[in-house]
């Protein structure tokens, strides 16, 4: 079996790219399970990231914004 990888360009990679050039966060914000992580990593494959999935990690960035840890 062979492990094809294929990228369905989305309509929003542009904007992305614009928003981020103007501002140095962005917050990518959707449904569960529609793409959100790999179109930021197709995007940005460089650029630092944090999931608010795990709580602990969101309860950090509630209480604690400014923390670099993540």
């Amino acid at each position: 079996m062979h492990n094809i990888c294929m990228w369905i360009t989305r309509k929003y990679e542009k904007t992305l790219k614009s928003i981020f050039s103007q501002f140095p966060t962005v917050v990518l914000t959707g449904a569960r399970q529609v793409g959100k992580t790999a179109l930021v990593r197709r995007v940005f494959p460089s650029a630092q990231y944090i999931s608010l999935d795990i709580p602990s990690v969101a309860a950090q960035a509630e209480n604690n914004p400014e923390s670099s840890s993540g």
